[in-house]
């Protein structure tokens, strides 16, 4: 049971003070108007402190829900653990992947510094039916992206740089091992479209819809080119991503590239999502039907 004891320090407060004002405006018409503002800028922290659907790093969640080790059905464990293993293998950085029962009405996945990554159950009953199962495997790969920067001390670049460069991770992935076709890799894209934020004032933005589109297809730029035969180091992938986001996406640096051009446009919105995949750059050996 989720009880106020299992909340953050912070959400406590903010859950506390609520209740109270909420009271007070509904018991007294005097201060009614007085205490209006009040309510909606509690309402607002309260909001933020939990950002609905939003896979990111925090130090935060952990005494939020409950921990454990099923989704209760027996086909989704079994497929989830096969696919905790091949990500375990590939990335070859150590995480403990529990399954997160988040409060009602939260949808989300989470990696902590301490090498935990908390994927949602109501997240992944919502990303199953709306985007597919491959989604749910680009999810884990973001969250397995923070690991990787947890481990590398890429943890002081901001969160809106650190989540964009994990959706390019996960975008990295979806190719480079499991080398999915355009149609497998269209539900991972709208689910990473369908994840942003226009919360350019929060300090937990984390991109816009197609900020976050747009990463994910440098990461996929980035896993085609290893199939094609370029071998990165993770420190390589780093600073190859980090540069195409800032120059592409955000913008803070200058680029001539021609294919740039490209990326600029999905995160200007000027290309549709299903454009973002382009086969035709991957050697049709390499795509599995």
């Amino acid at each position: 049971m989720i009880t106020l004891n299992n909340y953050p320090r912070k959400l406590k407060q903010a859950t506390a003070i609520y209740l109270v004002v909420m009271l007070l405006a509904t018991s007294c018409k005097k201060i009614r108007v007085m205490t209006l503002s009040l309510v909606q800028l509690w309402r607002r922290r309260i909001k933020l402190c939990f950002n609905g659907w939003m896979p990111c790093y925090s130090t935060s969640y952990s005494n939020i829900g409950s921990l454990g080790n099923t989704f209760y059905n027996n086909y989704n464990d079994n497929k989830f653990s096969q696919e905790v293993d091949r990500q375990q293998s590939f990335w070859n950085i150590a995480a403990n992947v529990y399954v997160w029962y988040e409060p009602p009405g939260i949808k989300n996945a989470v990696s902590t510094t301490n090498g935990n990554i908390h994927y949602g159950y109501n997240l992944f009953y919502h990303t199953v039916p709306n985007f597919g199962d491959h989604a749910v495997d680009g999810i884990l790969a973001h969250e397995w992206a923070h690991q990787i920067q947890f481990n590398y001390g890429w943890i002081n670049q901001g969160t809106l740089l650190s989540e964009l460069e994990a959706d390019a991770f996960a975008g990295f992935y979806i190719i480079a091992a499991k080398q999915w076709n355009a149609n497998l890799i269209n539900g991972f894209i709208n689910s990473v479209y369908n994840s942003g934020d226009y919360q350019y004032n929060s300090s937990n933005h984390h991109g816009t819809p197609n900020q976050r589109t747009a990463a994910a297809a440098i990461g996929i730029d980035c896993g085609s080119e290893f199939l094609n035969g370029t071998n990165f180091t993770y420190t390589q992938l780093h600073t190859k991503i980090i540069n195409k986001i800032m120059s592409s996406v955000l913008r803070t640096s200058s680029s001539n590239e021609a294919e740039d051009k490209y990326i600029s446009e999905i995160a200007d919105g000027k290309r549709k999502i299903n454009e973002v995949i382009y086969p035709a750059i991957l050697k049709p050996g390499n795509l599995i039907q």
